[in-house]
């Protein structure tokens, strides 16, 4: 076929270089951007396919959208618009042409076609599978933003020459879409045909999705559908969907199941069998449901592909090296509401999924009467953080977050309609509808005169003014049966105490109910009213860290009395059942006691996440409602008790070196698993990387050369946290609760041997250590809050050098001269978050401090840099997690990294200062309703 421009023809400031491919869409050509000098892809459509002006209008603002995606795994669209075609230099090329031209400028891919690598014979199928996996990375990436691809096939997926998958052409195939009302299956025929033969319009039949071919509405689940049937292709070599002619592949789509994959190659895994087959369910209910789990999953495969058997029946994916929840930190009063008004996102991923303890065990009730439970999914796109469900069953409430802001959100579950009722900003919590379902409760940080405090606020289901009704609120309310009152937990860390609150509906009239002073504690976990209105649940905690249980209170009296003896690691959720027979708990357990003070022996009745629960009343006896590797946050119940929804959570967070000033988005992967969760990364002298890593239950210190290969496990157990090394790198301190124990600061070989308990008190922290290794520094657990110094000899005696409960972080500077350190500071009767720097003595005692200044806006975590002036942090800015360094106190920050998506839970400088060792993920959230669940 004759190309349709010349060598040398200019269209817009784009001076055509040469024919790079011709398909159903148009022609691409390689050309030069006259205007910034450099390579790209250019783009013309087929003069027969713009239709009308409108469908033109429709296609530039489609494709519009898809060049505002900015993903490593989406191929940029640089400009999208008409021109008219002149010559340049070409004497053959004639006159300008009168006609103009559809064209789209992007990015040039040097590479070949995913098709092109399936039928070589020469890439195997786990790279392929591979290239796949970023593909669905950037999918979701556009399923977030609202775009669907609607023409995926192999063609349309580019892989680079160094390995990266580009996924093109969003939007492109709306442009030939028909009405069903004005088309039929014969018309469909011929808008349809596959590029290899004459006349072809939109991609290929044998990838259209059941509802494409019918003409119905589409959405991302369309896209899922599309990409089994490259998964099917790149697993088979063939596609699944095949006949002579069109209208027979559509009918086979429509009608017929695709040849059992292990029939055309037995070498498949199970695991990758039982993705396609949900990726390929006909109803796009019953499909899975969100690109991004597609993605998960097929990491897992990825990663786990040497382990994977093609005669395993499982129906999950094998074992990795490493883990993937974050460990739970302790809890305390207003440290999580300071962690949340300095926006630390990575520190919310921490506690977004808690601690995973304990050696996966049997499950009780895995086979009982929940068989009969429904879940559905009511959003996909990865970003709901909180969620509630009216009485009536007819409206969820809940939180979307989108570039760092959150907005509130209200959806007829019927109809799946949406409407925003609060707008984006500051994170909103605590949803809670009124027994009448008239009014939405929620709580945002909006106190134009302290950081740390929430506010409470009342606003119509449906929308309008929200009203402001309580200052200073630290959990979500429950609403007294009648309507009338509401309960709330709020903490007072200058009393050292929190407190179960009452109030009437309007914020009026409060009073406590019922006060605990450390070490025992009240929860951040928000209480229950119970049907009769005469108890509220809550959540207690004893003197041991992290070890949580169940208390009812009588709303009368306040008096106190414990539900059942089952202890738990965390409860995030809890809701009465209408008969007041039970109560709904999102959480997971911590075993039995064993002996000594604080131990937790592991128990069959561990969960490796925070699962969904119904728990007896007034015996405690629980029952297990979900098992699987998800985590549950937050649990509202229906008036009726037949239906809840909750948020199904799931993170992930790999290990990249990044070189400094390299340039955007520059850095290497070097770790896989999207079920691993790798934080509190230290780089140690001796050039290895220490770091925590957490999967499925397990918590792990590991170790890895300076590239991130040569990894090695050093310990595993519960409690484990805060690794590091000491100044000749030959040993690592860290936070374990060895033995089953409370937890200690402890220090380990650095080939793993060795293990040496440093402190023997109540429950101990490691907070930070003199680079020259000459002593560290402690607090204590669920006490006053304490920051103690001592040798790492284990025979020296500990000497406390700070005092009190406000003290939230501390870090030592390179030269071991200074140390700053993140504390509460009173501002009248409000307490406010500071940044305090001090000198430190020969003995390692904290001086009074020199300076103190505010913590920068959306401050995630930060570290001295080379010297004793510099210092850099990793700050939070509208949902994009960076690195940045301010050189002397005061001075402007300047990014170190330029990654434009995505979370960092830890980083740090390598020993000569020329690369980053980074912890970078993704948090994913979607609000889940379960029907039946009784």
């Amino acid at each position: 076929m004759r190309s349709s421009l010349r060598t040398g023809t200019t269209l817009s400031h784009y001076r055509v270089l040469g024919p790079l491919a011709a398909g159903g869409m148009g022609e691409v050509y390689k050309a030069e951007d006259t205007t910034l000098g450099r390579t790209i892809a250019l783009k013309i459509l087929r003069p027969d396919l713009v239709r009308s002006r409108e469908r033109v209008q429709r296609f530039m603002q489609e494709a519009r959208s898809a060049s505002s995606l900015n993903h490593p795994h989406i191929v940029t669209v640089h400009e999208v618009g008409e021109a008219v075609v002149t010559p340049d230099g070409d004497p053959d090329a004639g006159p300008p042409s009168a006609v103009p031209v559809l064209f789209i400028a992007m990015e040039y891919v040097d590479g070949e076609t995913l098709a092109a690598k399936i039928h070589s014979g020469k890439t195997d199928l786990r790279t392929l599978l591979g290239y796949l996996t970023q593909a669905a990375e950037g999918l979701a990436k556009a399923h977030a933003a609202g775009i669907v691809h609607r023409d995926l096939k192999p063609e349309n997926i580019m892989i680079t020459r160094d390995g990266y998958a580009k996924v093109l052409d969003f939007g492109l195939a709306k442009l030939s879409e028909l009405t069903p009302s004005a088309e039929d299956l014969s018309a469909a025929t011929r808008a349809v045909r596959s590029p290899t033969r004459e006349g072809a319009v939109l991609g290929t039949v044998g990838y259209m999705s059941p509802e494409q071919v019918q003409g119905k509405p589409l959405d991302h689940r369309s896209d899922i559908f599309s990409f089994g049937c490259i998964l099917f292709e790149a697993a088979t070599g063939r596609r699944p969907f095949e006949g002579d002619s069109d209208i027979d592949v559509m009918h086979r789509i429509m009608h017929d199941k695709p040849l059992p994959i292990d029939q055309l190659n037995p070498s498949v895994p199970a695991e990758l069998r039982r993705l396609i087959r949900r990726c390929l369910a006909k109803d796009p209910e019953r499909r899975l449901q969100s690109m991004k789990d597609l993605a998960i999953e097929l990491a897992d495969i990825v990663s786990d592909f040497d382990e994977l058997s093609p005669a395993s029946s499982s129906g999950s994916s094998g074992q990795s090296a490493l883990g993937a929840a974050p460990a739970r930190p302790a809890r305390g009063g207003r440290i999580a509401l300071a962690i949340g008004a300095l926006g630390v996102l990575a520190l919310i991923v921490a506690a977004f999924l808690a601690s995973r303890r304990g050696p996966a065990g049997g499950r009780e009730d895995s086979q009982s009467a929940f068989h009969s439970m429904r879940m559905t999914n009511l959003t996909g796109s990865g970003r709901a953080r909180g969620a509630a469900i009216s009485p009536d069953g007819k409206y969820v409430a809940y939180v979307n977050e989108e570039a760092g802001k959150q907005s509130l959100w209200m959806r007829q579950v019927a109809t799946g309609s949406d409407v925003q009722v609060g707008s984006p900003g500051n994170p909103f919590g605590g949803l809670t509808f009124s027994p009448d379902g008239n009014y939405v409760y929620y709580t945002r940080n909006q106190s134009p005169d302290g950081r740390l405090y929430s506010i409470l606020y009342r606003v119509p289901a449906l929308g309008g003014e929200p009203a402001k009704l309580i200052f200073d609120i630290d959990t979500r309310v429950a609403m007294s049966p009648d309507g009338t009152q509401l309960a709330f937990v709020r903490g007072y860390p200058t009393e050292n105490l929190e407190a179960i609150m009452v109030a009437n509906a309007d914020g009026s009239g409060e009073r406590r109910l019922a006060t605990s002073k450390r070490p025992a504690r009240f929860l951040l976990t928000g209480p229950a009213w119970s049907p009769d209105g005469k108890l509220l649940a809550a959540v207690a905690g004893g003197p041991e860290d992290d070890i949580e249980f169940i208390v009812t209170l009588d709303v009368a009296t306040g008096e106190q009395a414990r539900v059942g003896d089952r202890r738990w690691l965390t409860i995030e959720g809890l809701a009465w059942l209408p008969d007041g027979t039970g109560l709904v708990v999102g959480g997971f357990g911590a075993g039995q006691r064993s002996s000594g003070p604080g131990a937790v022996s592991p128990s069959t009745e561990d969960d490796q996440s925070p699962q969904v629960w119904l728990v007896d009343y007034p015996g405690g006896e629980a029952h297990r409602v979900t098992n699987d590797l998800n985590a549950y946050q937050s649990i509202s119940v229906t008036a009726d008790g037949k239906s809840l929804v909750t948020v199904q959570r799931s993170a992930y967070a790999n290990l990249w070196i990044v070189p400094i000033g390299a340039g955007d988005n520059a850095g290497r992967r070097v770790t896989t698993g999207r079920r691993e969760f790798i934080d509190q990364i230290r780089w140690c002298p001796s050039g290895r990387i220490v770091c925590r890593a957490q999967r499925e239950g397990v918590t792990e210190l590991w170790t890895f050369g300076p590239d991130g290969s040569d990894g090695r496990r050093l310990d595993v157990g519960p409690n484990l946290a805060d690794p590091m090394p000491t100044a000749d790198g030959q040993r690592i301190l860290f936070t374990s609760g060895r033995g089953g124990g409370a937890a200690h600061v402890w220090k380990i070989d650095s080939d793993g041997g060795q293990a040496t308990q440093l402190t023997n008190g109540p429950g101990e922290a490691l907070a930070s250590m003199d680079p020259q290794g000459r002593w560290f520094y402690y607090r204590l657990v669920g006490s006053d809050g304490s920051v103690w110094c001592q040798a790492l000899d284990p025979g020296d005696v500990p000497r406390r050098v700070l005092a009190g409960f406000d003290i939230l972080a501390l870090i030592v500077s390179r030269s071991g001269r200074q140390i700053s350190y993140l504390h509460f500071e009173s501002q009248g009767d409000r307490l406010e978050v500071r940044v305090s720097i001090a000198p430190i003595d020969e003995q390692g005692n904290i001086e009074a401090a020199v300076t103190t200044f505010d913590p920068h806006q959306g401050i995630i975590d930060g570290k001295w840099g080379k010297n004793d002036q510099d210092f850099t942090y990793l700050i939070n800015r509208d949902g994009v997690a960076n690195i940045w360094v301010e050189p002397k106190p005061g001075d402007a920050l300047k990014p170190l990294t330029h990654f434009e998506s995505g979370s960092i839970t830890s980083f740090d400088y390598s020993p000569d200062f020329k690369q980053l060792a980074i912890g970078r993920g993704e948090a994913l959230g979607d609000v889940v309703m379960m029907s039946d669940f009784r």
